[in-house]
């Protein structure tokens, strides 16, 4: 059993090879781990998720204002957050239509 954190760098990377103790075998992430872990991350993001909707929440219910320049805030970081995602997707595309 490997370690959690190894196996996720490992599930990320499949041809990645691991040597051990003069071996080398070729990495083939075990479905089951990858499993294991993409379950725990989307734990995490509930659990988080959850924690934010409570904080704001309350935040309304404690000073409306405040709220409403936080709704702001989020608003503004989503476009930037989707604006940097097009720009790296794009020059991913454009640096692979230049190989191939």
């Amino acid at each position: 059993m490997r370690h959690p954190q190894i196996a996720a760098i490992i599930a990320l990377n499949p041809k990645t090879e691991l040597k051990v103790e003069g071996k080398t075998e070729m990495n083939q992430p075990d479905s089951r781990e990858s499993t294991d872990i993409s379950s725990r991350l989307i734990d995490l993001l509930v659990e988080y998720r959850i924690k934010l909707d409570a904080m704001e929440h309350v935040l309304k219910e404690i000073n409306p204002l405040v709220h409403e320049l936080y709704l702001g805030t989020i608003e503004n970081l989503q476009a930037k957050k989707t604006a940097e995602l097009k720009r790296i997707l794009s020059a991913k595309l454009t640096l692979k239509l230049n190989k191939g």
